[in-house]
């Protein structure tokens, strides 16, 4: 499934970095959710470059959590490198880990804070009033945070 959307010798190396068969059967939930085949390469490439970057730090799959993911957006962006699809794609995939047992879902927070409160109220409007895109609220979000 994999050599359908990258070369045979890029899809041995992303078997053999971190992800290892979990990649074919991430790559086979995107066919099946009937994703382009650019998307679909697109969203390899940029797992690609997760898988490396988590080897040069040293994290292995259960390791990956959204603190990482900000973690590689804030690395990338001090060497100058932007990509939108970094984090919805680094989601994406931490999403299905956890729904297929490979990772264990976050323990639940209870912080009923008036900021907190606040926060939510504010992030249910941009999400059903504005519905704006997933990165777009993150921005927001992180803005409203460091303005309150």
């Amino acid at each position: 499934m994999l050599e359908d959307f990258c070369a045979v010798i890029t899809a041995r190396q992303m078997r053999t970095r971190v992800f290892g068969s979990h990649i074919d059967e991430f790559c086979t939930l995107l066919v099946n959710r009937a994703y382009e085949a650019s998307t679909i390469r697109r969203k390899l490439w940029v797992l690609n470059g997760l898988a490396r970057w988590m080897k040069g730090v040293h994290l292995d799959v259960i390791d990956l959590d959204e603190r990482r993911v900000d973690e590689l957006l804030k690395a990338r962006q001090r060497r100058g490198l932007t990509c939108r699809d970094y984090r919805p794609t680094v989601l994406q995939l931490i999403d299905w880990f956890r729904l297929t047992g490979v990772i264990p879902a976050p323990e639940p927070t209870c912080d009923d804070s008036p900021l907190a409160a606040l926060l939510t109220r504010y992030e249910a409007y941009l999400r059903q009033a504005r519905a704006l895109a997933e990165s777009t609220i993150y921005k927001y979000m992180q803005f409203a945070r460091e303005f309150i």
